[in-house]
């Protein structure tokens, strides 16, 4: 099962803390004939549904699945995009959602990256969650 690596609050300290979670939780991709062994998969023991959009199941493109198992790494986590000084990027969560800036550095666990925010009011320097960050296509 493919696992990524989260940064999640903690409930009575509010500290930030990084846990291992499944990619997919809950979900189990597999490779069947609908038509012959979909009542079978249904009423299966663990099994709550095979995902549809009405009463069609939903096929996932082979493709897909190939493009996720290519992304696991070691102890089988997703690889996450490597973020480096000079890279553009956009903040996709948190309190900075909608963001965007330059990355000045990272720190040595790489949770955290140093953005250096672009505003047409205001530029300044905020470390932010790796997490919430995407990278921007480069522009030539």
């Amino acid at each position: 099962m493919p696992k990524v690596k989260e940064l999640e609050y903690s409930r009575g300290s509010g500290k930030p803390r990084t846990a291992v979670k499944n990619l997919f939780p809950r979900y189990l991709f597999a490779h069947f004939n609908c038509e012959a062994s979909l009542h079978k998969v249904n009423y299966t023991r663990g099994v709550c549904g095979v995902v549809s959009f009405g009463l069609r199941p939903c096929p996932i493109d082979d493709f897909i699945i190939e493009t996720i198992q290519s992304q696991i790494g070691e102890g089988g986590l997703v690889n996450v995009q490597a973020l480096y000084p000079g890279d553009r990027v956009t903040s996709q969560n948190g309190p900075f959602k909608g963001l965007e800036g330059t990355v000045q550095r990272t720190t040595r666990d790489q949770d955290y990256v140093a953005v250096l925010l672009s505003s047409v009011s205001y530029q300044g320097c905020l470390m932010i969650e790796r997490a919430f960050l995407k990278k921007l296509a480069v522009n030539n």
